[in-house]
Order: C-alpha cells, then structure tokens, then sequence
C-alpha cells in the first residue's frame, strides 16, 4: 500500500520504484508537462528496475541538530550564524522532531548531536540522551555554555564523547583566537579531566575538532601540547573549507601541497607521542583525494529541514524527502542507488559536481579549481536562457538548442548549467532520441543532485539500457573506525 504522502507525486512513486502506481496516476492527469514520463513509463514496463542490486542498510551514524540558535558569531561558519544568534523560528528541536527521527535511530550505530546552533543551549538535550542511552554517543559543543553541574548530567546520561570545536588563535574560529577565551578553553578540559578522574569515570572521553587555516596551523603544537597534557582522547586536524572567496587565502587550501605537507608532519610527530590526531575518521593525513568515499552508506546529516536530511558528512541533498518512507525504503530509493553507482563503479569525472566542492573526496580538486567550483552565472545568462527556454516551448526546438549549447560555453552557476542540460535531454526525449538524452540527463543531475524531473527522467531512460555490474565498495577502514567508538 502507497503511503498517504506519495500518492500525490508520481516522480516520487518512480523513483522508490512504484511504477504502477505512477502510472496509474498519470493516465488520469493530463497535464502536459508529464506526457513524455507518461510515455516512457509505458515503454519499460516490463524492463528491470534500473541499479535495483546496489541496495544498502540504513546508515549506521546520525548527526542530528538540537539547536538552532548560537552566540558566538564565528566568522568562518557554515551555518549561517556569522550575523545573527537564531536561523530559525523554533530556536530548539522538539520532542516530537526528535521522536520522528526514531525509526532512523534504532537502524544506527552512533548518535552525534551536533550543530546546528550551541548543542548545549537546548532545554531537551538531556531528555534526547536518555533516549539514546543503548548507542554510542557524541555531543558537539564550542563549549561555552558548559557549567560543572552539566558535564555531571553528561556523565550520568552515559554520554560516550564530549566533543569540542575550538580553533585556537584562528580569528575567525571560535573566540576569535582571543587570548582570554583560549585560556578559559584550557581550564575547563583542565577542570572536566579531574572530575572525570575523581569519580573514576572513563566516559565522556573528550574530542577537540580544529578547523586548521594558515593562521592557528603556525601553533598547532602548542595545541596539540595542551591535548596531550590533559590528556584529551582524540583530536580532529580538519582543514578550514572557506564558504566565501575572501577567506580562500586564509585557508590551507592556497598553496595546498605546502600547507598539506606542514600539516601531516605536525600530525606524524605527536602521534610518536601517543596523541590520537587525525584529520578524519577515515584518514590520519591530508591526502590530495579519497576514493571511495568515506560517506556514502555511511551518514545522514539531518539538519534544518529534518525531511530533507543531507546523505554525507557534508551538505549533498536529495530530490526527495524522508516523510512517507521508512529508512531502508528511503536509503534504496534511486537517486542514493545511483549516487553508490557513481562512486564505486565510476571514474572521479562522473561523480556529482557537489562532490567535486568538497575536501574529504578531492582536496587538491578545491584548491586548484576553487574559482571555477564557485562560479556565478555570467551577466547574460538569464536572458539567453529565457529565449531558449521560449523557442523551446514554441517548438522550435534547433533553435532553441543552438541557444542552449551557446549558453554552455559561458561561465554558469551548476544549477543553471543543470537547468540546460534537462531542456536538451527533453528535446531529445521529444524527438525520441534515447541515447542522447541519457547522455544530458546524467549532466543534468551531475550538476544539480536535486532535480527530480531530471532524475525521473534518467531513471526511466536508464531503463532500457544495461548498467555494468557495479563493484563492491570497500570500507574496512571506515568500518573499523565505527566499531571503534562502541
């Protein structure tokens, strides 16, 4: 039985592969807009479910936010708080968002309570451990709101690990790199180990993550010094991403092999040491790429809107929402069979645009193409699409192309370059050209991983073609790092 939410969205019910119930649905909506689906939904019939063999379980951690609110103002932040102390109306996630996240949390492993506000700034933070007491546990936090009597409540709530986001004298960190928030930084870990150690408690182990940028990386030994002293249990190296071109020259990421080599041999002399450092759960050093990635299959990041979770440690979204599906129907839905197929099957100049954006998968790709990955639509781009879109809708459909594939050739922002390609694989629908239309669409997902007609369209023309026999992924590493925190 169809769940009440998709029985009104057939590029939903196509791509949790529920062809019958599409179809059924579009033969009464003659809405011209869905006539060519409607089409091919009838010619694959009785053709396989396309990549129905790369089928995964349900991720095995959950970043799920608790706060939407933070005062600390961090120039560097990638949540929105740079000018204000609340992104949202309901500054706290509720007891009955947090108890939609259920079904997704009996299928984990590890519960991370991170962002997207001050973790610790939510009344219900306590009740959500509770609630979570059977798994493995990690609370994020700047650390500010930290009081003695809370890190008790920690203790008693069987948190696993109390992890810290500190950015040492980095001025666009947390604290601004003051002098004085640095010193109280030091005393409260100082503080937590001692009362940790007079009540004979090994749990919550603490966790420092930096963001390193060419400014804190010049004193990351005196650190990592402080780590080892108060014998802090892991430390996160984790290169600062810049959100906006004016940061690039403070990131690691200008003259990336220079800073990449300065930071690994900081990491390789302390772990002679004894300290855990790293800079992912996956990787020890910065390397220039990682294949597989480390992500995928692995994580799901909920954050604002809880029904559009992220499927990655960083922000790839998905052209559909959780609400009306399980989480095994969700994690096997066809745009995260596709996305597995992308990245264990095929070669890095396929994967997802989004993916080229990002460190984990291909630091070496942001440094170097930095520019190009953030570029904007060129001054003329809107009104050449407009008149291409328009010659399209007239039919005129050369015309229009020749358009379309002038407009390719300026600088654009993805999701306009995305925009193109689906109106050059729906010409090619149109004039029943299947081959090349697969070719456009698969561009058209590449550059915007949220565009569901596109995908409903790649769905149903791959369709009719044979798919190679995906590889099996391999994750021994990541696994054993999973299996580590319980």
């Amino acid at each position: 039985m169809v769940n009440e939410y998709l029985r009104n969205d057939p590029l939903d019910l196509i791509l949790t592969d529920k062809l019958n119930e599409a179809f059924f649905l579009l033969s009464g909506n003659k809405k011209c807009s869905n006539q060519l689906i409607l089409k091919l939904l009838n010619a694959v019939k009785d053709k396989p479910v396309p990549l129905k063999n790369l089928r995964a379980f349900p991720p095995k951690i959950i970043n799920i936010p608790t706060s939407y609110k933070c005062t600390l103002g961090c120039k560097m932040c990638s949540s929105g708080f740079q000018n204000t102390t609340s992104i949202r109306e309901e500054k706290f996630l509720t007891h009955d968002e947090f108890n939609s996240l259920m079904p997704w949390i009996k299928e984990s492993s590890i519960i991370s309570f991170v962002g997207l506000g001050e973790t610790l700034e939510s009344p219900y933070i306590f009740d959500f451990l509770e609630k979570t007491r059977k798994k493995t546990t990690y609370l994020v936090t700047s650390g500010v709101p930290l009081k003695e009597n809370t890190f008790f409540r920690l203790i008693e709530c069987n948190l696993d690990y109390l992890q810290f986001s500190f950015d040492g004298n980095s001025s666009i960190g947390h604290g601004g790199g003051k002098k004085n928030y640095i010193r109280g930084f030091w005393e409260k870990i100082k503080t937590l180990q001692k009362i940790k150690h007079e009540h004979s408690g090994k749990t919550p182990k603490i966790s420092i993550r930096v963001a390193v940028d060419k400014e804190n990386i010049a004193s990351l030994d005196e650190l990592l010094n402080f780590s080892y002293e108060y014998k802090v249990n892991e430390v996160f190296l984790v290169p600062f991403v810049p959100i906006e071109q004016m940061f690039f020259d403070t990131s690691l990421f200008d003259n990336f092999n220079v800073n990449k080599n300065r930071l690994n041999q900081i990491i390789k002399i302390w772990r002679k040491k004894g300290l855990d450092v790293r800079t992912s759960i996956k990787n020890i050093f910065l390397h220039n790429a990682n294949s597989p990635c480390m992500s995928i299959d692995n994580i799901v990041n909920f954050g604002y809107e809880l029904d559009s979770p992220t499927v990655c440690c960083s922000s790839l979204s998905l052209p559909i929402k959780t609400q009306g599906y399980l989480p095994k129907e969700f994690w096997n839905s066809f745009p995260l069979r596709y996305l597995r197929y992308l990245h264990f099957s095929c070669e890095q100049t396929e994967l997802p645009e989004f993916c080229k954006t990002c460190w984990t998968e291909n630091a070496k790709n942001v440094s170097e193409n930095y520019e190009q990955l953030t570029t904007i639509n060129h001054e003329d781009a809107l009104t050449l699409y407009n008149k291409a879109s328009e010659l399209k809708r007239i039919k005129k459909y050369l015309e229009s192309q020749k358009g379309f594939n002038q407009l390719l050739k300026k600088p654009l922002h993805s999701s306009t370059r995305s925009s193109i390609y689906f109106h050059l694989g729906e010409i090619k629908i149109i004039k029943e050209n299947y081959n090349e239309a697969l070719s456009y669409m698969k561009q058209a997902v590449k550059f915007n991983y949220t565009h569901k007609r596109a995908f409903t369209y790649l769905y149903l023309l791959l369709s009719f073609h044979d798919v190679p026999t995906p590889i099996q992924r391999k994750k021994k590493v990541y696994l054993k790092w999973i299996s580590s925190r319980k």
